[in-house]
């Protein structure tokens, strides 16, 4: 289009519109999709599964409004990247755009520096925390392995990036081998390579970070803000215990508060 003589300007809305007409039905689909997939995935753990969430009952719930978030978020997402691919392809004449390849486009030497020195200091980060975390042992180690974690994926993210630039342009004498073929391919397209790698390590953390990070429920259990609200023991009697000397005789040691097990019961109960 811009070799006919279309103003840049036009072509980028040509392309935005071709993104949104893609997008539209995609982000529709996913977040039917999506819904469904967590319909089933809590059917799964309410009944074949049940093991897994120690039997506690799980229930489904859409909210209309948190589904067009997702998909105004997702499609807001895929228009904002179209128009930086066309601004940024549209800097260069008609010529070079149909003759030359900018999927293999690698960045230049200031920046590859830059990315490996954050690259660098977002692993040094990792290690820090990391070795924080086990010389002062926290209460809650969420945090930390969270932190630790996310820079270490963005260190690894930051030096693969790298690597494309050794490879792209290289000629290899004699026959290829599978390897060198697989990793010539796989540097064709760097950023899209990049991308599926940091969705894989992104899905394979959260998956790690989940089986990893389980909370003991026992952990803290006298302390008023856990999850037994500070009570060492719930008991509960069919007939009323109205007489407090009485339960003080019992259990003298203990201090007891009577609560309702159900709707209209008397607060003794």
């Amino acid at each position: 289009l811009a070799a006919m003589g279309f103003p840049h300007r036009r072509v980028r809305r040509l392309m935005l519109a071709e993104a949104f007409v893609v997008a539209l039905p995609a982000v529709a689909l996913g977040a039917g999709c999506g819904t469904l997939y967590a319909r089933a995935l809590l059917h799964g753990l309410t009944r074949w599964w049940a093991d897994v969430t120690a039997s506690t009952p799980l229930l489904f719930h859409v909210d209309p409004s948190t589904l067009a978030i997702a998909a105004g978020s997702t499609l807001f997402c895929v228009l904002w990247v179209a128009s930086r691919v066309a601004r940024h392809l549209l800097k260069h004449p008609a010529r070079e755009l149909l003759s030359d390849d900018f999927t293999q486009a690698t960045p230049s030497s200031g920046s590859s520096r830059r990315i490996a020195v954050a690259g660098v200091l977002a692993a040094l980060g990792a290690v820090t925390t990391a070795v924080y975390a086990v010389a002062a042992p926290a209460d809650d180690p969420v945090p930390p392995f969270f932190v630790s974690g996310t820079l270490l994926l963005v260190a690894g993210l930051m030096l693969a990036s790298r690597l494309p630039a050794h490879f792209v342009g290289a000629r290899s004498e004699g026959r290829p081998s599978f390897l060198r073929m697989a990793v010539q391919n796989a540097t064709r397209r760097w950023p899209r390579s990049l991308g599926v790698a940091a969705s894989l390590a992104a899905g394979c953390f959260l998956v790690t970070a989940v089986s990893a990070v389980q909370t003991d429920v026992a952990a803290h259990a006298d302390r008023r803000d856990s999850g037994t609200g500070g009570f060492a023991v719930y008991a509960e009697s069919t007939v009323p215990i109205a007489d407090a000397a009485e339960w003080a005789r019992t259990m003298p040691d203990a201090d007891s508060v009577r609560l309702r097990v159900r709707d209209g019961d008397d607060a003794s109960c």
